[in-house]
């Protein structure tokens, strides 16, 4: 069966008042993971980096973690920083 996901987010649009927290609960829980399994002697040479987005009719919510960036651009060129890290964008 199919499911319109646009008539979902229209008539539970209170969800995604729920989605920046969500998402950064995720991110902390998935590095709190990784730290976990760090060799004996502290050091840990693993690595990772993420961009999610959702997009709806209405929203966009961003999140990333690592050196990942996320630039999103109109069909006329226009790009917009969409997630900031503050080691090079200040909003």
């Amino acid at each position: 069966m199919y499911t319109n996901p646009y008539s979902y987010t229209r008539s539970h649009s209170h969800i995604l008042l729920y989605l920046p927290q969500a998402l950064s609960t995720c991110f902390l829980k998935i590095d709190e993971e990784m730290r976990a399994h760090q060799q004996a002697d502290g050091r840990d040479s693993s690595g990772c980096t993420s961009v999610t987005c959702m997009v709806t009719p209405t929203h966009l919510v961003c999140a990333n973690a690592g050196d990942s960036r996320c630039v999103m651009g109109t069909g006329e060129c226009v790009l917009w920083c969409m997630v900031c890290d503050i080691s090079w964008c200040i909003v």
